[in-house]
């Protein structure tokens, strides 16, 4: 019974999770809310070169943030292997579910070599992420409070009432940060053997505030080459939409893209970009074209990382 439940927890949930992407996918071709030979327009070489540049200076900001967070702990790694290991884990997010499941893999290769930090490892990938979001979130907050007179009626007082909430809850997160009582935290957390293993590794990040600074700005940086590459592609496409549109509705198309559902997001990530793009500037079909050109180039800049996986595994051998 139990090899029968293992099996089909390996097998049938990964193929639900599959169709139900591909169902997405099927009905907004079918739909004509997506038609693939819009992507034709982007037929320039410039236009992708530029966006595999693009995608790759973000990749190197994000390495870098990351070897910021690692060093709260002393965890010493090189420029070069946290790029490494970034593109590797890239390239595995088109293998595993959701958006970020080539983190896993990346966080694998470090701990193996760092086992007595590996639950600081683990925090380090997740608060890297949250860095990443929260950056977004806040374009996205400024964005809402700046320009929610733009948008339609039906929209502007939800939109105005979630900005204020994003930018209520960063102050909040950021006063906590500033004025906790960290040296009781500490020694709470050092009073049980179990809180001292896995929670407060957690706890190295908050215990200097400042130092936290520079990893958000590096998140600002590379969150910001993600919404220039979509304005990079209505400059180009010659689309009749603001750009404090990217701004403001992103970050909520990216979360959509993280669920654990299909590889790298694609189907999910369309769908929420189509009705995000839709309800805010009436163009549905931009919006699953501008995260298919992103997904497009994470593929192209993946396969790079399955070189880097590959040279990995003849080192190991």
């Amino acid at each position: 019974m139990v090899i029968k439940k293992n099996l089909l927890k390996q097998w049938l949930m990964p193929v639900i999770k599959l169709s139900l992407a591909g169902g997405l996918i099927y009905w907004l071709i079918q739909s004509g809310r997506f038609d693939l030979k819009a992507l034709n327009k982007i037929n320039s070489p410039l236009v992708w070169g530029s966006g595999c540049l693009l995608f790759l200076i973000m990749v190197l900001i994000n390495s870098r943030r990351w070897q910021v967070l690692l060093r709260f702990e002393n965890v010493s790694v090189s420029f070069l292997e946290t790029v490494r290991l970034s593109l590797v884990g890239i390239f595995f997010n088109f293998f595993m579910p959701g958006g970020v499941g080539g983190d896993v893999v990346k966080a694998g290769y470090l701990m193996r070599d760092q086992k007595q930090k590996k639950w600081f490892i683990g925090w380090s990938i997740l608060v890297d992420r949250i860095f990443g979001m929260m950056a977004l979130l806040l374009y996205s907050g400024i964005t809402g409070i700046l320009f929610h007179d733009e948008l339609s009626p039906l929209l502007q007082a939800s939109f105005f009432t979630l900005s204020v909430g994003i930018l209520t809850g960063f102050a909040v997160l950021l006063a906590l940060l500033i004025l906790s009582p960290k040296k009781r935290i500490d020694q709470l957390l050092r009073s049980h053997p179990l809180l001292e293993k896995v929670l407060h590794p957690l706890f190295f990040f908050f215990q200097k505030p400042r130092q936290m600074l520079v990893p958000f700005l590096l998140s600002l940086c590379s969150q910001g080459i993600l919404i220039g590459m979509g304005g990079f592609l209505i400059f180009f496409l010659d689309v009749n939409i603001p750009v404090w549109v990217l701004l403001l509705v992103f970050p909520f198309g990216f979360l959509a893209t993280i669920l654990p559902i299909s590889p790298a997001g694609v189907g999910v990530g369309q769908m929420a970009f189509y009705y995000l793009f839709e309800k805010v500037s009436g163009n549905g079909e931009f919006g699953v074209l501008v995260i298919t050109f992103f997904q497009a180039v994470q593929f192209l800049v993946g396969l790079l990382g399955g070189l880097v996986f590959v040279l990995y595994k003849k080192k190991e051998v």
